[in-house]
């Protein structure tokens, strides 16, 4: 499988492996969360507060060798509803893609989108 084709052939903008002891973690962002920006607050398991504490977080994506890295791209960051709806599209669209990594076996890289 070749995962940032499929990843673009699901609709993310770009996508890029990378090693994961090359991630920049900012716990300032976690604020974002806590204001559910996203509206996934407490709805997503990849999302606080089921995700962990960043800490937590942080040492979970360091247990991985390498990430893949999907990105999608909002034309409107301050329509908050669109913004909304966009994130539900790129969670969808990550969930796909990780299940279909895992019916190809392919268990062992974090998975992040931006």
């Amino acid at each position: 499988m070749d995962l940032i084709k499929t990843a673009k052939e699901l609709g993310f903008s770009d996508a890029a492996i990378m090693d994961t002891k090359d991630l920049v973690f900012k716990p300032e962002y976690r604020v974002f969360c806590e204001e559910n920006r996203c509206g996934n607050y407490d709805l997503n398991p990849a999302c606080p507060p089921e995700s962990g504490t960043v800490e937590e977080m942080k040492q979970r994506a360091l247990s991985y060798e390498k990430t893949l890295v999907l990105q999608t791209m909002q034309e409107d960051m301050h329509d908050s509803a669109q913004y909304k709806k966009d994130k539900l599209l790129q969670n969808k669209m990550t969930e796909e893609h990780a299940e279909n990594m895992k019916a190809e076996g392919k268990t062992d890289i974090l998975i992040i989108s931006a």
